[in-house]
């Protein structure tokens, strides 16, 4: 019984130091380099190697976008997808959920169904998420390309 109850709280420790080790970073240096980050304060959402700020974003909100990013790089989409529409659920108006989702989608090939949800995803944008244009902007410009539409690809990305 000891042992059961000891277990639950060891990883309950460890997601805790987990998330608070990963949300303090920054991205620093060339956009190419994957691996130049910095200690910032406030929690982050990666897009194709950017962070972006999660300040004001409901604490389960932002820990569900974190376990959907480690599934999203371990590859497992599905378990991250359901992590994400859960989040979106809690949160219908966050737009780094709708880009982490709309990233997640067009790893599965769903440039279409990723468009749609950018584009919602950006029409929620506000003051205080401004940090995130760019990124919707180069995934909108990413599904473009994915599609086949060179032209509107363009012209997304002539707001980077």
């Amino acid at each position: 019984m000891f042992q059961i109850f000891f277990r639950h709280h060891y990883i309950v420790i460890f997601l805790i130091g987990f998330l608070v080790s990963c949300t303090n970073l920054e991205r620093v240096g060339d956009k190419d380099d994957a691996l130049a980050y910095s200690i910032k304060e406030a929690p982050a959402v990666e897009y194709q190697g950017g962070f972006q700020s999660l300040q004001g974003v409901n604490p389960a909100v932002s820990a569900l976008l974190s376990q959907a990013y480690q599934h999203e790089l371990n590859m497992e989409y599905d378990l991250a997808i359901s992590k994400l529409e859960r989040a979106l659920r809690i949160s219908p108006n966050a737009p780094q959920v709708h880009l982490q989702l709309a990233s997640v989608r067009l790893k599965q090939n769903q440039a279409y169904e990723a468009l749609q949800i950018a584009l919602k995803g950006q029409s929620l944008l506000s003051d205080k998420s401004q940090d995130l244009v760019k990124p919707f902007w180069r995934l909108i410009g990413d599904c473009y390309t994915n599609m086949g539409q060179s032209a509107k690809a363009s012209e997304a990305y002539k707001h980077l």
